[in-house]
């Protein structure tokens, strides 16, 4: 399991936090809504009229030891956790307007049943093989592009 580690100065210790360890916390009722003075950090909620809770990075790594008195540096320090671990992290009206773009944004990305099927209906072309694009220097290689899809995973996804 993936994990980044975070020196705290009080008490001098090396905690390896989690993705899921966040993600426990942030679900958490002890964690309270709110920005932090210069930064946040967003998550995705369940389904509601809210979509994404925001709060102060600080609260949640202090939670995420296990330590409320816990001191470490903020900012980069503490901003790097939630970066490396896949969570938007930054200043407070940079997170609240980029998780408001993107809730509107994904209202207008196709559901996955219908894509792939779409997807699966177009023409494809043979590419030219190696030899015939050896010999012509104005055929460029398109690239590769690969799909990989398992159902049980969409299945789950679109509940």
């Amino acid at each position: 399991m993936q994990f980044f580690p975070l020196r705290t100065t009080q008490p001098k210790r090396v905690h390896k936090i989690t993705r899921d360890r966040l993600l426990d916390v942030m679900k958490s009722r002890g964690l309270k809504p709110g920005k932090g003075r210069k930064f946040a950090v967003a998550y995705p909620i369940a389904k509601g009229r809210d979509k994404v809770k925001i709060c102060s990075p600080k609260d949640v790594i202090r939670l995420a030891v296990r330590n409320r008195k816990a001191k470490f540096s903020g900012g980069t320090q503490t901003n790097e956790v939630f970066k490396s671990l896949g969570f938007p992290v930054g200043k407070t009206k940079t997170v609240q307007e980029r998780t408001e773009r993107e809730a509107t944004d994904s209202a207008n990305v196709p559901k996955l049943n219908n894509l792939i099927p779409r997807l699966f209906r177009k023409r494809w072309e043979r590419l030219p093989s190696r030899k015939k694009m050896a010999e012509n220097d104005a055929l460029k290689s398109p690239g590769v592009y690969v799909l990989a899809f398992d159902r049980s995973r969409a299945s789950r996804q679109e509940d």
